[in-house]
């Protein structure tokens, strides 16, 4: 009697065994055939992506080449005379009056700038 149980023990242990292995196998397999389906979805995804790459350098590299204008107008224009801002005057020499705040470094340990 005890070899009989025994034996049909490692029967419905080889049975759920195989149970477990099939409900495994049909897991993975709806798996499959649902990402099989979504693969044009995912390639439109990936080539949209990398339109998206391009697009974001192209549009960098031209915010950086306005930058780059900008900063030698304003280089430009830092170095040129603007007329509301100076006044000539044919007393002066060079015919240019500066007015303005004469500011000197302060000689204490902070180095803060003084009129």
């Amino acid at each position: 009697q005890i070899n009989v149980l025994q034996a049909k023990k490692k029967f419905e242990i080889l049975d759920a065994m195989l149970s477990f292995m099939h409900a495994q196998f049909t897991f993975f397999q709806q798996g499959h055939s649902l990402l099989h389906q979504l693969e044009p979805y995912m390639k439109k995804l990936a080539t949209e992506l990398d339109q998206l790459v391009i697009d974001s350098a192209v549009e960098k590299r031209e915010m950086e080449h306005k930058h780059a204008l900008i900063q030698q107008r304003t280089l430009l224009q830092d170095f040129s005379y603007d007329d509301s801002k100076v006044e000539f005057n044919v007393d002066a020499p060079n015919g240019v009056v500066m007015e303005g705040y004469l500011f000197k470094r302060a000689s204490n340990a902070f180095k803060t700038w003084n009129r």
